[in-house]
């Protein structure tokens, strides 16, 4: 009998989140990107597991003890593809930067090797929401009547509190948002008290993307800006060239209702 010794770096973890909520999602997410090879553990997370396709990683994530042409913590940019096979939630793209920090000392710091890469996932207009949301089916236009696909929405409830929502390659968003209070009724009255809450809607749009015609036969329209998919990071930080617009609007709990954003 003989015994070998395999020792491996692994890379990164990425753990991938419901946007409204932050929970930890159990779909069986597929990931992607050139050069690098991912797999799944008993935890839920995806590993990158390896980068043999990459020039400036593969010594690095083939040596357990670090090799001498180590790159420098975050130097390293590689452009991942996220989808879910179940149409739950919306593709997108995630931009994972490499090597992230191997300092057992800052364990604790947000790009520590230690702690995953978390990856926030938007609801698709379909995804099932809980009873006691606020909830608004958007299609996002602008002011020629043409959907706009892919935006960003930014459900701002206060200074510190704000949710992002994305709309498909139609323009159509569901924007979730948990926790606002629930309604009850008045005491003695019978009356039903209904509390709402004022926030404001930000919508960002990438103007590089077709927009959409909203004609009568729709659902014959074809994807304009097919094999793209968004970066919401990108347009939440607002990069490139963008068409932004504000409106206000309220949510209650409960309260489930379509609407059109026009910027």
């Amino acid at each position: 009998m003989m015994l070998t010794r395999s020792d491996h770096r692994i890379l990164s973890a990425l753990q991938f989140v419901d946007a409204a909520t932050g929970v930890t999602i159990a779909n069986p997410i597929q990931v992607s990107a050139l050069g690098v090879q991912f797999v799944r553990n008993r935890s839920g997370y995806v590993l990158a597991f390896a980068a043999p396709g990459v020039a400036s990683l593969k010594d690095y994530g083939d040596a357990f003890d670090a090799p001498l042409n180590t790159p420098e913590v975050n130097s390293v940019a590689i452009d991942v593809q996220v989808t879910d096979p179940t149409g739950e939630y919306l593709p997108r793209r995630y931009i994972l930067s490499l090597p992230r920090n191997p300092d057992p000392l800052q364990a604790d710091q947000p790009d520590s090797v230690f702690q995953p890469a978390i990856v926030p996932l938007f609801r698709s207009p379909s995804a099932k929401v809980a009873a006691n949301w606020a909830v608004i089916r958007a299609t996002v236009k602008n002011g020629d009547g043409h959907r706009l696909p892919w935006s960003l929405i930014r459900v701002i409830q206060s200074p510190t509190k704000t949710t992002l929502s994305q709309a498909d390659w139609r323009g159509e968003a569901l924007i979730a948002v948990p926790g606002i209070p629930v309604t009850t009724s008045g005491a003695g009255s019978g009356a039903v008290i209904v509390t709402e809450t004022t926030v404001t809607l930000q919508i960002v749009f990438d103007t590089a993307l077709q927009t959409l015609p909203d004609r009568p036969d729709f659902s014959l329209q074809q994807d304009p800006n097919q094999g793209y998919l968004p970066n919401p990071d990108r347009l939440n930080a607002g990069e490139g060239t963008l068409q932004t617009g504000t409106l206000t609007d309220t949510l209650a709990a409960g309260r489930d209702r379509a609407k059109t954003l026009t910027i």
